[in-house]
């Protein structure tokens, strides 16, 4: 008997640990009446506020983090703020001097790249405040460090290029062609992701279309037709390995950028990718409170699957989810976690049922550590 008891406590415990060692420590962040939430990423709570925001929480548009989780950005109605994250306390945001378009940390969370009034690269150094412009395109612009030196990547109709901050001027060809949109680098420089003139098939006919191709930045970029061909990327995991896109039939999508294996969501619509791709922060139809009597359990990863998922490239989707929705209505969303695990894409679990803005962030669990 005391065996037995035994190997139930260790296999309840090993369950726990399992479920605890998937989420890595992480915590799911998200907005609400004028502040930032944390929560764990079930959504058991409770949550604990993290950031005062100066202007109600509807305005959140985007929430991103650096790869330790102690620097967070967060756009509001299209101005960029920014703050460090202190544990146990409530932090008020600074705002930054960027335009209202994309912003991106630079890995240590020193500085930010932004776009300035003109659409130029804008780098501001956190902190400090200072601020230096670069003549060239903002949109997917920057900064990598490799070998203890920082480089600015961006796109413009002539190609992909690399400049050294330290001389600016002189510039190294990536790419012989430059795309048509939505160029981004991965954090690590290695690859890019973008949109170039292409096809597709339409009733098995070849059509011209806009699509997503991936390629290595190399000089020579070899582009590669990802899975979501018709894809925007929303941003790239901080190990440079997984791409969170948005499709306008597929939904939301986790892919590999060399591989071929995708996972994707109908009707749901991405927000959010942990540093390391495993999981995703999606934002669907606003779901019961959490207290209502015949509300599902939130915690079945494993439920019927809703989307489509591949080692190679081919759908094993039977397209039964076709008439869902593929965005979400800005006033009645809730928010939901995706699993990238597994062979199917499994139905995203609920975290969260009353949030309010457009953004969301996987955090990682490093940003919970006392320093």
């Amino acid at each position: 008997m005391k065996k037995l008891v035994v190997a139930v406590v260790l296999l309840v415990s090993t369950r726990a640990l399992a479920r605890e060692e998937d989420y890595r420590g992480g915590m799911v962040v998200f907005a609400r009446d004028t502040g930032l939430w944390r929560t764990d990423p079930r959504g058991k709570g409770p949550a604990e506020q993290i950031v005062a925001l100066p202007s109600p929480a509807a305005d959140v548009r985007m929430i991103r983090t650096d790869p330790v989780g102690r620097t967070l950005l967060v756009d509001l109605a299209g101005t960029w703020w920014w703050t460090r994250l202190v544990p146990g306390d409530v932090v008020e945001p600074q705002q930054l001097p960027c335009a209202p378009a994309p912003a991106r940390l630079v890995e240590d969370g020193s500085a930010v790249v932004c776009a300035d009034a003109a659409g130029h690269a804008l780098l501001v150094r956190l902190g400090p405040g200072t601020s230096r412009t670069f003549p060239v395109p903002a949109e997917g612009a920057r900064i990598i460090t490799k070998d203890g030196a920082r480089s600015l990547i961006w796109a413009d109709d002539r190609g992909v290029w690399r400049a050294s901050l330290a001389r600016p001027n002189k510039h190294f060809r990536l790419a012989p062609q430059g795309p048509s949109r939505g160029f981004l680098p991965a954090p690590d420089g290695s690859r890019a992701a973008a949109i170039y003139p292409g096809e597709i098939y339409v009733k098995k006919v070849k059509t011209p279309a806009d699509v997503l191709d991936g390629f290595a930045l190399d000089g020579k970029a070899a582009r590669r037709r990802l899975y979501n061909a018709t894809s925007t990327v929303i941003d790239w995991s901080w190990d440079s390995q997984w791409l969170l896109s948005q499709d306008d039939k597929e939904g939301a999508c986790i892919t590999r950028a060399v591989g071929g294996e995708y996972k994707c969501w109908k009707g749901y619509t991405a927000v959010s990718l942990a540093p390391d791709g495993s999981w995703a922060l999606l934002l669907g139809k606003r779901a019961a409170p959490k207290d209502a009597p015949e509300v599902a359990d939130d915690d079945k990863d494993d439920d019927e699957p809703k989307g489509e998922s591949s080692e190679g490239g081919e759908s094993d989707d039977d397209d039964e989810d076709d008439d869902l929705e593929p965005s979400v209505p800005v006033e009645q969303h809730s928010l939901y976690r995706a699993k990238l695990g597994g062979p199917r894409a499994a139905k995203p679990s609920l975290v969260e049922t009353d949030i309010a803005g457009l953004g969301a962030l996987w955090l990682p669990g490093t940003a919970a550590e006392s320093p």
